[in-house]
């Protein structure tokens, strides 16, 4: 009798990895070719594409103008090793899986700016003529661009400029797609720790990125790792003065994975500054010990407050799963 094989499965990581490889192998114009699909994120037009090419390559280095042709060339070879994608006849773009680790290689190597300066030059966003300042978006895809530039530049202030610019067009149904959609899609497609402490130097921009990242991973019961001991160092460090909201978030983990005892402990710290998610906090923490088998008057808040604001039925269901998942 034949012995039945077991299936190779392949994870998003494997494939990542896989891309990233194939990447750093490619000669330098398919590389340039690629950083310049990965800044501009979304799909482009062939012809506008080699306009950039052409622009970037003369702004960088002494050569001739390459054709349609040449183009066509080194773009089917980076589809066949499935770094570029073409998706419903739209244009070409980088592979979503690889697109953020070749955005942030660009600014390893000091090109990210010159990218970005061709681009906008080539593909400005549309300004209405009463305020040339304020980008008029046409589409979702625009402001995802604007925001991820504004995110590795680390300018907290362009990114909110974008926000009120997309939702306050007078011309045009905004899709709706909010900021930490967007964190998640680009600092999480791969979380790199290295890059991302970069932002600290925007203390607002950091603390809302690492913020969205750790709720998101408690809405999708994430173990998160790396995420989490990012946040755990944050909050234990006695140098940094962390928000209300970290602290929040970081004591909630501390629950959620069951180490009980030190989600205590900071609860102690947190009851001053938020006695309500403390009282909560507390309440969770002595149902999952089995300590109380009565309203605890301890907790006065969460159970006095039951009946006077409204239920958020994605938040229930969400502390149901968490119970599920972390009762021994």
């Amino acid at each position: 009798m034949a012995k039945s094989s077991q299936a190779v499965v392949f994870t998003p990581e494997d494939g990542r990895a896989r891309l990233k490889e194939r990447y750093e192998r490619l000669p330098e114009i398919e590389q340039t070719l690629l950083e310049l699909l990965s800044v501009n994120y979304v799909p482009i037009a062939k012809s506008q594409l080699l306009v950039c090419l052409n622009i970037y390559r003369n702004q960088t280095q002494a050569t001739k103008s390459l054709t349609i042709k040449d183009l066509a060339s080194y773009l089917s070879r980076l589809i066949q090793q499935e770094l570029v994608v073409i998706h419903g006849g739209h244009g070409p773009q980088c592979h979503p899986l690889v697109v953020e680790i070749v955005t942030r290689n660009t600014i390893a190597k000091k090109h990210f700016e010159a990218l970005v300066e061709t681009i906008e030059k080539v593909l400005p966003i549309p300004a209405p003529p009463w305020n040339r300042n304020r980008p008029l978006f046409e589409n979702q895809g625009q402001l995802v661009r604007e925001v991820r530039i504004g995110l590795y530049r680390r300018n907290w202030a362009y990114i909110e400029e974008q926000f009120e610019a997309y939702y306050n067009n007078p011309f045009s149904v905004s899709s709706g797609i909010s900021l930490g959609q967007i964190f998640e899609l680009v600092c999480n497609n791969p979380f790199d720790r290295q890059w991302f402490t970069t932002l600290k130097t925007d203390a607002d921009l950091y603390e809302a990125a690492l913020l969205t990242l750790s709720f998101n991973a408690l809405l999708t019961l994430s173990p998160a790792a790396d995420i989490f001991a990012l946040l755990d160092e944050e909050c234990r460090s006695s140098e940094a003065n962390q928000s209300v909201n970290l602290y929040r978030i970081w004591t909630q983990h501390l629950v959620m994975r069951g180490r009980l005892p030190e989600a205590s402990a900071a609860l102690e710290a947190l009851a001053n500054q938020d006695p309500e998610t403390g009282s909560l906090l507390e309440g969770w923490i002595a149902c999952l010990r089995g300590t109380t088998s009565k309203p605890s008057p301890s907790i006065p808040w969460p159970l006095s407050n039951c009946g006077k604001k409204p239920v958020n039925a994605k938040f229930t269901l969400t502390l149901l799963r968490a119970f599920f998942w972390c009762w021994p």
